[in-house]
């Protein structure tokens, strides 16, 4: 009998060491897909926010700092200088799309910069109405004005 009550425990405690590894095993499973979820809804949230960027204009910005007496005061003098040379297009869907992002990066390269202005042509976003209809607004034209 003690043999077999040996033998017995013997194998009881070999199963129990094969279902610890066994739940260990789904613990660091669970663990995965836990983590898993948590990233596949971080890439939906910056999937909604992201905005798809068509189009660059490349340049180069020089600030030049000077210091200068004026009236016998030590003035310090900043300027910025922006000169755009080169525009990228990344994709349109159609030549109407094609127009608009051009314009836009036309507009940056004779220095004009965006405006935080819905329809507008110079907003960072392409909109919709300047795709149907493709027009300056008000706003727009003050940009150009104030900018070029």
């Amino acid at each position: 009998m003690d043999t077999i009550l040996k033998v017995f425990k013997k194998e009881q405690r070999y199963l129990q060491k094969q279902i610890t590894s066994y739940n260990n095993k789904i613990y660091s499973y669970n663990n995965y897909i836990r983590e898993f979820r948590r990233v596949e809804k971080e890439i939906e949230t910056l999937s909604r926010n992201f905005k798809k960027v068509q189009g660059v204009t490349i340049g180069i910005t020089e600030i030049t700092l000077k210091t200068l007496y004026e009236n016998g005061e030590k003035v310090k003098k900043r300027s910025i200088n922006r000169s755009m040379k080169k525009i990228e297009i990344y994709g349109f869907d159609n030549l109407d799309d094609l127009k608009v992002i051009l314009a836009h990066e036309i507009g940056h390269l004779v220095g004009i910069p965006h405006i935080n202005v819905k329809g507008a042509l110079m907003n960072p976003i392409l909109q919709k109405n300047q795709k149907n209809d493709f027009y300056l607004l008000p706003e727009d034209i003050k940009n150009f004005i104030d900018n070029f």
